[in-house]
Parts: structure tokens; C-alpha cells; sequence
């Protein structure tokens, strides 16, 4: 047994349960607990557009934990030493607390299940009601920073009239934003979660559907001939205000990589790896 199992045991014995934020001891990153609630999933109003599902009403979640910040290059090349993000015209998205994008569903299901085996502890991506759940930081409206124009500047960065983008987004955000950011440059969801918004687009454990009826249990995503996109939420830094919210949701194939798309994970309170 090496010395870092042997710490690693250490950890989880003396982990107090059901703690409030702990520290993965392998990557560094950090796990926030979301309590447990019920809230209203998907659309909540008749602008929200694109493939955000029809409202179902409102659906209970039991607490889990999620990711502080998207999962960073830094975290990810722990497991893969060679990942390169790559850029965006000319703007590097490699360093190393930049959010990892580039990144298929097949790599960050890898990632979740190299980083169970080597802590003993389960990690896998969110099912699209505990993103979404999470995403909302508790608030009841249609986007948690508020619904101004201006409110989303303070929680996450987004494109505004930059020609290197290709085409121009106007909402009188200060700045231009050309490429991710550092994770935590914004401010936090009412859960103390950054990014729920905005940065990159994060990759979600479930297959996609048109609406969120029959949405199935963690433990049985993924199973049978059930689909053949997964679903991908969050919107980007290059996305407008239209689309920076939590009820957007877009579907991608499990081998899509784009330089717009990261992901965070979920750690259940009372689980071990199966």
C-alpha cells in the first residue's frame, strides 16, 4: 500500500459525513453540498427558447454534491497529461484554471470513473435535474442573477461586439470576452456554485430528450438503446443573454468535442463505487 492510499483512507475515516465542502485529495477540486428541495424544472415563462424542456412543474431532489467550478486543465490532466483545450482565434484556452474543453462525453465519463477507483468514492456527471436543480442556486425565477440586462455581468463573462467572434451580441456587458475564463472570476449562485451560467457549456450524464418526462434515476442513465445524443447544459462565454440561463439545454453525440464544452461532476452523500 503507498503512502497516498494509505492518506487516502485516513481522509475518508475521519471524513465528516455529510460535510458541507470538502476537497477531492487527488485533483484539488472542490465539492459544495446542494441541500435537498423541490423546484420548478424548464421552461418557466414563454421567452425561454431553444431545446429548454416544457415546464413539468415542480420535482423534488434529494442533496448531493456537485463541483464548486467546472473542472479545470489542471484537474484533467491529472488523468491525461496530454489533453490540449486548444484555442479559440488566437485565445488560448489551456492554462491551467481555465475550465478543460475540448473534451468529449466518453472523456469525462472516463475522467468521473479513473477518479472513483483511485478514491474510493463515486463520481459521475449530473443527471440534467441535479445541473438544473443546481444551476438555480435556489432562486425561483427565470435566471438566479436576476432579470435585467445587466444583472448577468456580475456572474459570468459573455461576448459583447467582438469581430473575432464573427458576429456581434449586445447586452451592455462592460469588456469583451474572446475566450473562457479562470473558474471563480464571477460570482456565485445562491449554492455557492460558479459558472452555473456562461463560461463553458458542461456535459450532463443523461440522454437527450425532448422534454424532461420520464427523466430516469442516476442509476440507470446511460442504460439500453434509450438515445443517441447526450444532453449538454449551461450555455458559453460567446452566448447572449438569451441563452445564458438555466433552462437551456442542447444535445451533442458522445464523441463531440468542441472548444466550447467542459463539465463538472457530482458526488452522491452515500455512495461507493459499483
Amino acid at each position: 500500500m503507498t503512502l497516498r492510499h494509505l492518506l487516502l483512507i485516513l481522509f475518508f475515516l475521519t471524513f465528516p459525513h455529510h460535510a458541507a465542502a470538502w476537497n477531492d485529495e487527488i485533483t484539488g477540486m472542490e465539492f459544495v453540498k446542494v441541500p435537498a428541495g423541490c423546484f420548478k424544472i424548464g421552461n418557466l415563462s414563454r421567452d425561454e427558447i431553444d431545446n429548454a424542456g416544457k415546464s413539468t412543474g415542480e420535482i423534488c431532489v434529494e442533496a448531493f454534491y456537485i463541483g464548486k467550478y467546472e473542472v479545470t486543465n489542471a484537474q484533467f490532466r491529472n488523468f491525461n497529461r496530454e489533453h490540449d483545450s486548444g484555442s479559440y482565434n488566437g485565445d488560448s484556452l489551456n492554462s491551467c484554471n481555465q475550465p478543460v474543453v475540448n473534451v468529449s462525453w466518453n472523456d469525462a465519463v472516463k475522467f468521473a470513473q479513473w477518479l472513483s477507483r483511485e478514491t474510493g468514492r463515486v463520481f459521475r456527471l449530473p443527471t440534467e435535474i441535479e445541473w438544473e436543480y443546481a444551476a438555480r442556486g435556489g432562486a425561483t425565477d427565470r435566471n438566479y442573477y436576476g432579470d435585467g440586462v445587466r444583472d448577468v455581468c456580475g456572474y459570468t463573462k459573455i461576448a459583447e461586439d467582438d469581430p473575432k467572434l464573427g458576429f456581434s451580441i449586445s447586452n451592455n456587458c462592460t469588456g469583451i470576452q474572446a475566450a473562457t475564463s479562470e473558474v471563480g472570476s464571477s460570482r456565485p449562485n445562491g449554492f455557492g456554485l460558479y459558472d452555473m451560467v456562461g463560461n463553458a457549456w458542461e456535459w450532463s450524464g443523461e440522454w437527450f430528450k425532448e422534454d424532461y418526462a420520464g427523466t430516469p434515476p442516476p442509476e440507470s442513465r446511460h442504460t439500453g438503446a434509450t438515445g443517441s445524443d447526450l444532453t449538454d447544459r449551461c450555455g458559453c462565454w460567446y452566448d447572449g443573454i438569451p441563452v445564458v440561463r438555466a433552462a437551456i439545454r442542447y444535445n451533442s453525440t458522445l464523441g463531440y468535442r468542441n472548444f466550447n464544452l467542459g463539465f463538472r461532476l457530482v458526488s452522491p452523500l452515500d455512495q461507493t463505487p459499483q
